[in-house]
Formats: structure tokens, sequence, C-alpha cells
């Protein structure tokens, strides 16, 4: 056991180095600023009207240490979220980069609880092996390793959900009042992380409703009652933590004052739920409100190279299929195989019907997590699917079952032992630029940005690693910088004008624009029609086309900042 205690320890100590350096490597992203900035307002001011979008617990928790260093604060164009992120990072200047470390730092502890909990569910239903196994694919996940140290919320709402799914679990297996409050506190937690997690109180009633109709003990009516009774308590006590996350600010009142049923496909049908008083904050309400108006939008989507103004409903599972290490699927292969196999029945097992229930439990997550963010219009990003990969991890390690080496039984061990290898490489080859990973079959980074864009590979973060090639190449100047990020590249003294916009076809079909001898960098995003707007660098900004950037697709980049930014010298045009 104590061996196992130092394995443990270790591969999470690797993890945290590896999320402490990722951390100090990248320059804000684009969302970084407005929730750093809307946590420290909730906190200084008692005001909930920034990031509205995005329920306090994590901009709370990073704001912590930046509160405690010092900080200048502008809030003169509240409540115009993005633009008050950039200007925090203004009124900081170059030290803005030294508070957004320390905001990171503070979002770190998601990721151990995640990978804590991985450990601690894939032991329970495989035994230790599996529960190794499920601890290193989600410390060592490129995609783990890219959000986890941001002050965002997406890790922090995979593990927090995970945890909570986890504690469910275990009062499915044992019923107790103690296990209920934990469920029900644990709800709370993922529910002020991110609004998704408010599938749970339709899925947790359907998955226990299930749970127990498989059950092969005798369900009585008082056992069915008084379980439906604790499953209120869950849901009670998740609204308690819900208003202590808001401070018990504006509760209870009229549904109808926070424009949740003012969308036009709400009237006037629900009319009559307006004088209604929800036990939630207003804010919360007002929030989800925004995310509904959000979610109901027309939004021009981009999957392999093409636009689109909707229809996309695989956009996730081709998002899955290019963000996720092939190694993994090869290990979900394996596991499939450890189902069918004698070996994949687990000793830690109560009997077949219980495991075919407890990974009904792992699957369920899933469909239910893909169908609700796929209805969506809001795509572009694969990280609002990132809270299904550790229910993917766990059923992946239910593969080290297959390993038990002997002379007769070598090949299972041999190809799980070369997917580990793989998987290992393939994130530890691309980090710390895990933010633009993609897997082999999707071409690697250098090809990630004819598959996906915007947080999928480039959200501003290597600013820095830009610097950092500008100091390296001192004739690379005075440089032309289309830059798409929060972040003016003149806070790190870097100095540039704005390329020309040009209308060319990428084809080749209309000549680009007769560019002026010397160096140009251009965001990913720019190269494939993504961009509203870019720093000028003349402290403002200047609105784009779409086609504004994408003429230098036909030409041949002679460096690259992280895998976000290229570069390019037009003598070699």
């Amino acid at each position: 056991m104590g061996f196992q205690r130092y394995i443990v320890g270790g591969v999470l100590v690797i993890h945290v180095m590896l999320l402490a350096l990722g951390a100090s490597r990248h320059s804000p992203t684009a969302d970084e600023p407005l929730h750093l900035a809307a946590g420290i307002r909730r906190w200084s001011e008692g005001k909930f009207d920034l990031d509205r979008g995005n329920p306090p617990t994590v901009g709370m928790l990073a704001a912590l240490p930046v509160m405690a260093l010092g900080y200048e604060s502008d809030w003169t164009r509240v409540p115009a979220s993005f633009a008050v992120g950039s200007d925090f990072l203004k009124a900081n200047g170059e030290r803005s980069l030294k508070l957004v470390m320390a905001a990171r730092l503070a979002c770190i502890p998601f990721s151990v609880l995640g990978a804590i909990i991985s450990y601690c569910w894939a032991g329970r239903l495989y035994g230790r092996r599996s529960a190794y196994l499920a601890l290193g694919l989600w410390c060592f996940c490129p995609n783990i390793l890219a959000h986890a140290p941001l002050v965002t919320a997406d890790v922090a709402t995979t593990a927090v959900g995970l945890a909570a799914f986890y504690a469910f679990w275990l009062w499915l297996r044992t019923p107790s009042w103690p296990q209920t409050v934990w469920c029900g506190v644990l709800l709370g937690l993922a529910e002020s992380t991110k609004f998704v997690w408010l599938m749970l109180y339709a899925l947790w009633p359907l998955i226990w409703v299930l749970w127990r109709l498989l059950d092969k003990s005798a369900s009585t009516r008082k056992r069915w009652l008084h379980e439906a009774v604790q499953v209120g308590v869950m849901a009670l006590a998740s609204l308690y933590i819900i208003n202590i996350a808001y401070g018990f600010t504006f509760t209870l009142q009229p549904i109808g004052d926070t424009g949740l049923l003012d969308h036009p496909s709400r009237v006037p049908r629900w009319d009559w739920a307006r004088s209604i008083r929800a036990p939630l904050p207003w804010d919360y309400l007002r929030g989800l409100a925004e995310i509904q108006s959000t979610v109901l939008q027309k939004h021009r989507i981009y999957l392999h190279g093409e636009w689109s103004d909707g229809g996309w409903w695989h956009y996730y599972l081709s998002a899955l299929a290019m963000k996720t290490p092939l190694a993994i699927w090869a290990l979900f292969a394996l596991s499939a195989v450890a189902t069918l196999s004698r070996r994949g029945k687990s000793t830690a097992l109560d009997s077949r019907q219980q495991s075919w229930r407890d990974e009904m439990f792992l699957i369920l997550p899933v469909v239910g997590f893909l169908t609700a963010v796929s209805w969506s219009t809001c795509l572009n990003h694969f990280r609002y699917v990132m809270p299904i990969l550790p229910f993917l991890f766990i059923w992946a390690s239910k593969s080290a079952l297959l390993i038990k080496i002997n002379r007769r039984q070598w090949r299972a061990p041999a190809l799980g032992g070369a997917a580990l290898t793989w998987f290992l490489l393939s994130s530890v080859s691309v980090f710390p630029h895990s933010l633009s990973y993609f897997n082999e079959l999707a071409g690697g980074p250098p090809n990630g940005g004819a598959r996906l864009i915007d947080s999928n590979i480039d959200w501003g973060q290597d600013l820095l690693y830009l610097k950092q090639w500008l100091d390296e190449h001192p004739e690379a100047r005075p440089l032309k910088l289309a830059y798409s990020g929060s972040m003016d590249p003149r806070l790190l003294r870097i100095e540039y004008t704005l390329p020309p916009e040009g209308v060319a076809a990428v084809d080749g079909s209309h000549p680009p624009p007769k560019l002026p001898p010397g160096w140009y960098a251009v965001s990913v995003n720019y190269l494939h029609g993504y961009g509203l707007f870019a720093f000028d660098g003349a402290g403002g900004t200047r609105s784009l086309g779409q086609s504004g950037y994408q003429y230098f697709r036909q030409f041949q980049p002679v460096g690259h900042a992280g895998w976000s930014i290229y570069i390019y010298r037009s003598s070699d045009f």
C-alpha cells in the first residue's frame, strides 16, 4: 500500500510540474482575462454583472492570489465582458503576466482532483492496474495538460462533475444519508462551475431508475420511496450550494425578470411561468438566459477547412476523433476485448449484471453530454465536450485486465504496452503546446488549422513564444503582425503594424496583394478566415473581413511561434 501511494504521488507531482510549466510559458488566452476580471469584481464589488455566462466558482478562486498580490482594475466598460478583460491586462501592463500566472496556479488543484477520482473509480471497478492506467491517461492527456493550467472552467467542470458522478455511483451501490449529502454538495459545486451540468437534474433520476430496474435484489415500494426522498434532498442541497456561490444575492426573484423566457420561442406559451420565484440567484438565472440566447442564435461553424451556417451534427464526434490521442482509442478497443473475454470479469464486481450496470453508468454520461452539446449551435470548441474524457479514460483502463504476462498470453500485454508508450510519446512530443494538439491521423499540430480553429489550436496562447522568436531574430523588424488574442502585443514591447488585408482566393485564382519587403506574422485563426478584430499596433483595434489574411496560406512560412502563429518573409514569396 505504501509503494502504491508513492507511485500515485509521483505521477501527481509530475502532473503538477507539467501544469505549472505550461502556465508559465503561455500568454493569456482569449477568455482568461474576462474570467479573472469577473472573479475580482465579484470579490471586490460584490457584483456578478460580468461573465454571467459562466458561474462564479472558478473565477473567484483564481482571483484570490491576484488580490493578495495587488492589481489595477478598470470597470469603465462594464458590462462589455471581453472589453473589461482586455482593460484589465492593459491596466496592469506587463505585470499582468505575473497575475495571470498566479491565477492559473490556483486552478491546478481541480486537475489533481480529477486525477484522483479517475484513479479511485477505475480501481473500484477494475482493480489496481486499471487505476494506475486511468491516472496516467488523465495526467498526461494533452487536452488536460492544455486546459488545466488556464483560468477557465473546462477542466474544473470536468473534474468536479466527475467527482459528483462518482459520489452518485457510490450512493447507488450503498444508499445512505451521508452519501446523499455528499452527492448534493458536489452536484451544487458542479452547477457552480458551468451551466452544462444542469442536465444532471434529469440524467441522475433516469440513471437511478434504470439502476434499480436492473437490480437483481428485490425493490420494494418502501425502498423506492426512501431513495426518491434522498434524490430530492440531493437537489435541494445543490440549490443551497449554488446560492452560497452567489452569496445569496437576489434569490427568489420572479423568473420573468431574468430574461429567461424572453426568447420568441418561449412566448406566449411560457407566460404562466413569469411570476414563479425560483430558489436561485437572479444572476444565475440571468446567466442562463444569456447562454440560452447564445445557443439559439445561428453561428458559423468551421470543420475540415469549410465554413458552414450550421448542420454539423457530427462536429464533436469529428473533434473527438482528431483531438484525442489515437492510443486512447486503441486502449478503448482493448477494453472492448476485455469485456468480451473471460478475463474481462473483475473480481471487484459482484456479478456480471453488476458489471453491466457499472458500465452503463460510464456510458450514459457520455451519450447524454454529447447529445446535449451537439444540440447547441455553439460549436467550434472541442473543450465543451471535455467532461466526457474521464469516462473514456476509466473505460479504457479496463484494458489493463488483459495484462497477464506469461509464455502463452503475451499479445495483449504487448499491445497495451505499445499503446501506452504511443500515448505518452504523442502527448510529450507536443508539450507545452498541448492546446494545439492534434493526433497523427489528423496530421498533428502543423495541419490542425485545416481541421479546427479557435480554442482548438489558436486561443492567443503563443504571444510569449513570438516575443522569444523576435528576440532571437533581431533582423525581423519592422514586423507586420495580425495576432488573434486578448493581450495587445505592445504590452510585451512588441512593436508592429497590421499587414495589408486582401481578398485573394486561397486556390490562387486571384493574386495576393503586393507586399512590401519585410517580416510578417499571422495567427492561424486569421489564416482560415476566423476573427472579428485585431490589435492595430497603435493601441486600438480594427475590424477584419473574413478573407483578410487567408492569402498568406499561398506562401511558405519561414518559422512559427508555437503552433498558432506563422512567420513569413516577403522576399521569399
